[in-house]
């Protein structure tokens, strides 16, 4: 199990950014307060890949977006607090999955393929003409 971080790059891309996450194997959760989400202290992390979804403190999530993840999550809150914020919804559900993977002996990091993947975007992003690199590299070892 490991999380995953996916950044949106357009204003309605959403669906699109989910839809990757869950052919990647990813149970994606959406951080949401209504009553009818499990507490995030209650979620199995051990089950799946998880990806999270928070929305903005302005409009928070689209009713397309909720419809589209596969479970609700909340952060129990007790007096009269009825949200809070994006920055602390986010630490303290990444805090909580961490713990119970390390707490059930789940790797909470990414595999060496996985490391490795990443690392090949992140190069092809910042060099200039890695395609043409990495074909003409390809070549010589071929």
């Amino acid at each position: 199990m490991e999380l995953s971080q996916h950044k949106a790059r357009h204003e309605n891309n959403t669906i699109t950014c989910l839809t990757k996450l869950k052919l990647q194997g990813y149970h994606v959760l959406v951080a949401d307060p209504d009553a009818d989400g499990v507490s995030i202290f209650d979620f199995d992390i051990t089950r799946h890949k998880v990806a999270l979804l928070f929305g903005n403190e302005l409009r928070g999530i689209s009713k397309e977006a909720i419809a589209y993840c596969d479970q609700k999550v909340k952060i129990p809150m007790y007096g009269f607090t009825e949200s809070l914020n994006i920055s602390v919804s986010v630490a303290i559900c990444l805090i909580t999955l961490v713990e119970k993977m390390h707490a059930a002996g789940v790797d909470p990091g990414l595999s060496p393929n996985e490391k490795d993947a990443i690392r090949l975007n992140w190069y092809r992003k910042i060099v200039r003409k890695s395609s043409v690199i990495e074909r003409e590299f390809l070549r010589t070892i071929e």
